[in-house]
């Protein structure tokens, strides 16, 4: 998956998302956590997920995170293009964005479609 004279993986945990710590051998080896994420489109599911999150984050020795993947959430009602965009999504939008604060996450913007 990467280049193990680049990344030394110490611990990988799978579930509703995978976990992976590990030091960048190269720039002063920087211990990072790697999350990759796939939400369901429960709302229950989803703030599962985001407390579980964050609870790892907080137990953690890592100074970098990155986490991606689908969390399949909009952080704005203009983000939901579908039939069913006239749902009132605004308590998963305040969840999701109190996550992402609380969770000192950055979103970065995407580049080229403006939905995926």
């Amino acid at each position: 998956m990467w280049c193990s004279k680049s990344f030394q993986k110490s611990r990988v945990v799978n579930g509703r998302y995978s976990v992976i710590e590990g030091c960048w051998k190269r720039g002063n080896g920087v211990r990072v956590t790697l999350v990759n994420v796939y939400c369901s489109g429960s709302l229950r599911e989803k703030k599962e997920v985001w407390s579980e999150i964050n609870v790892v984050r907080l137990n953690q020795l890592s100074k970098a995170w990155c986490i991606i993947g689908d969390f399949n959430s909009i952080r704005r009602k203009e983000e939901r293009k579908s039939l069913m965009s006239t749902l009132d999504y605004s308590k998963e939008i305040k969840g999701f964005n109190e996550f992402i604060e609380s969770a000192e996450l950055v979103d970065i913007p995407l580049v080229g479609r403006k939905f995926t």
